[in-house]
């Protein structure tokens, strides 16, 4: 087992390879990732982690992962190339959709009729058409 010892935030995030730079380097590869598979795979697939020269590719189900191992090879050769990795492997691991972070949406709080006469009044004097059917659209979020 290894010995880790605390380091600084601002340390890692400053480090050659801190976790910026790592994010960047994902994200980049993620869309080469996206480009280099078949579209039904694409939207099942990412780049979990790449470190130690093992390319971790995550798939939200094992059905998917197993498709994913069938273009591994050629993914590893491709993305090599293209994104200058340095991997010698790839491993293939599941990581339920469920498990994803998703994105909620926002809310949408109403707006008291008050607020909404008073931006109305605002439209009427906006000669912009775009920001005036903006503001319209703003004051029609007011409860009723």
């Amino acid at each position: 087992m290894r010995k880790t010892h605390p380091v600084s935030l601002s340390r890692l995030i400053d480090q050659r390879h801190g976790l910026l730079d790592q994010g960047r380097r994902i994200a980049r590869l993620n869309a080469a990732l996206s480009r280099l598979l078949p579209a039904g795979l694409a939207g099942h697939c990412r780049v979990a982690n790449l470190r130690d020269g093992i390319l971790v590719l995550a798939a939200d189900s094992p059905a998917w992962a197993s498709r994913l191992r069938f273009h591994a090879d050629k993914l590893l050769k491709s993305l090599n190339k293209e994104c200058d990795l340095g991997a010698g492997r790839v491993r293939t691991i599941v990581v339920p959709a469920a498990a994803l972070p998703t994105r909620r949406p926002i809310p949408r709080k109403p707006i008291s009729s008050h607020t909404a006469r008073l931006i109305e009044q605002c439209a009427d004097g906006i000669g912009d058409p775009a920001l005036q059917a903006a503001l319209r659209r703003l004051a029609r979020r007011s409860r009723v």
